[in-house]
């Protein structure tokens, strides 16, 4: 914050941090020495900036700033890159950015392909994978230069977009055992499903994202065709997915396997998460998510078919589906399971998800280890060793015994 309060110590602090800052900069700092006569905190002021018209007028035309990331109530005019601030006007600019022609650019932003209509080039590779729940999840990974490119942007953009509070899926930090932490010794825990998540998020909702936070029309527009996909459903294999699932794959959607997807999508419902987050304080109920999956706990008897009515409605305005087949509400007089975890008293690991890691355990000590490798895991040890990891951060006695039986099984082989 400024040390001196006053019009000039204002308007030199904009031409300091704002590249290409609009001619009517001085109407801003008018209104702010209007709104605020004495030097305000720093929340207060970040709230006014984050709703000023004349910030949201410089970021809605052609020839926008380029200043700090945009939503300035998590910190006045904070910083993208890791503090170093990214200047880029055009597609031109943002080619040489990421270290390739301009032509490539256009190649793996799908410009050519929008252009002819025609799916001769795929950047992306196509892998389903069977739901338990039935149905399946196509996988989109991005190949050679694609992947390079959305790594840049995420290291360099999106993973510091900003994320609500209650969201622990794909954030640094947080774990699905947090998610759990936040439900435990409740009466009552109603759980959700967000259906087909990362397609529901459109190239237009990923556009506003960027330009939302201080890029331009143009590179906007190109920043969203590279974190977003267009299937090639001509695949014979894509009739095995679901109609409406086939309908999400035709429009540009966040693919689920692009490393910059997840970040993405936690911005993208930064405002979901808001108002799910108020609703739970106004019945008195605890709020998390955990990627599509949406918690709600607490101790006081509700009309469970009105308050999810509710919340399938805030989802539904804010462009998602609930997948009515996974509601559920769980008295504690029955197992309350989220995300594979029990959160009846404290937060613990299934009695069934022990159990069968147990026998598998048991069975390498007596068949060796990859006797029971049925999934053809590439090294075997190390994925189990991923398992009794995960238990043993959340019951770390019950991990224990685990690698013990590990350790036999390893000897046995040795």
């Amino acid at each position: 914050m400024l040390e001196d309060w006053s019009a000039k110590a204002l308007e030199y602090t904009l031409k300091t941090h704002v590249s290409f800052l609009p001619e009517n900069y001085s109407e801003l700092v008018s209104q702010i020495l209007f709104r605020f006569p004495n030097k305000p905190e720093r929340h207060q002021l970040s709230i006014y900036l984050e709703h000023s018209l004349v910030i949201l007028e410089w970021f809605s035309c052609e020839k926008s700033p380029s200043p700090y990331c945009r939503h300035f109530a998590f910190g006045a005019f904070k910083r993208f890159n890791n503090g170093h601030l990214i200047r880029i006007r055009n597609y031109i600019e943002l080619s040489k950015w990421f270290g390739i022609t301009p032509n490539e650019l256009k190649w793996i932003a799908d410009i050519y392909r929008q252009k002819n209509k025609k799916e001769s080039n795929n950047h992306y590779w196509y892998t389903s994978i069977e739901k338990k729940s039935g149905g399946f999840r196509l996988i989109e990974n991005p190949k050679g230069l694609l992947r390079q490119v959305q790594h840049k942007i995420l290291e360099d953009i999106t993973q510091y977009f900003p994320v609500h509070q209650n969201a622990y899926g794909f954030v640094k930090g947080k774990s699905c055992v947090h998610h759990a932490a936040n439900h435990t010794n409740c009466q009552y825990l109603i759980k959700l499903d967000i259906s087909n998540c990362f397609q529901s998020i459109d190239k237009n909702k990923v556009f506003k994202q960027f330009l939302y936070y201080g890029f331009n029309h143009e590179v906007s527009s190109y920043l969203a065709n590279l974190t977003t996909h267009k299937c090639h459903t001509r695949n014979i294999w894509f009739d095995q997915f679901e109609k409406e699932q086939k309908i999400l794959f035709k429009n540009r959607h966040l693919p689920q396997g692009a490393s910059t997807s997840p970040s993405i999508s936690n911005s993208v419902l930064y405002k979901l998460d808001k108002r799910l987050s108020l609703l739970s304080e106004s019945i008195g109920y605890n709020y998390s998510r955990y990627a599509d999956d949406l918690a709600f706990s607490g101790n006081s008897r509700l009309n469970f078919r009105n308050t999810i009515a509710l919340i399938s409605a805030i989802c539904y305005e804010e462009g998602l589906e609930i997948n009515h087949r996974k509601t559920s509400v769980t008295t504690r007089n029955k197992r309350q399971a989220l995300t594979g975890l029990i959160v009846n008293e404290k937060v613990n690991v299934s009695r069934k998800y022990y159990d069968e890691l147990k026998a598998i355990l048991h069975n390498c000590i007596q068949y060796g280890l990859e006797s029971q490798n049925r999934e053809g895991h590439e090294n075997y040890k190390e994925h189990l060793i991923g398992r009794i990891n995960h238990v043993s951060m959340i019951n770390i006695v019950k991990g224990k015994k685990l690698m013990k039986l590990l350790d036999r099984a390893l000897s046995e082989t040795d």
